[in-house]
């Protein structure tokens, strides 16, 4: 099960390393095409995009959590082909009250940038 999901992760990574989204069009967003609002994600696939060419600067430009996704699958994938080589799970533990204060650091820090993007728009 492993080596599938290293394999269909590392293609995952290979697609956002070679495919620019402003090139391919299934990867616009429908929200902005129907409101003219950026939804919540909007810029992530370009935020990723400049995250697997180590442009940080840009992809945090983009968007404020797509180097952080970007961050969090390539260390899954280390993980995962760590497990396979040692042949044994490595369990990593968190306490559930930094479980919890990451994650809701995360979903704030995503909201208040979609809110900012917003009020631009809107300004603008």
């Amino acid at each position: 099960m492993k080596i599938f999901l290293i394999l269909f992760f590392g293609a995952g990574l290979l697609f956002i390393q070679q495919v620019n989204p402003i090139n391919v069009e299934f990867l616009t967003c429908q929200f902005h095409s129907l409101t003219g609002h950026s939804c919540p994600t909007c810029g992530m696939s370009r935020s990723l995009y400049a995250a697997a060419h180590l442009n940080f600067v840009e992809a945090f430009r983009l968007h404020i959590l797509g180097p952080i996704l970007f961050i969090a699958i390539v260390g899954q994938l280390v993980k995962w082909m760590a497990e396979v080589v040692v042949q044994r799970d490595i369990i990593l533990q968190m306490q559930p009250i930094l479980k919890r204060a990451v994650f809701i650091c995360l979903l704030s820090s995503g909201l208040i940038f979609w809110v900012i993007r917003l009020f631009r728009e809107i300004m603008a």
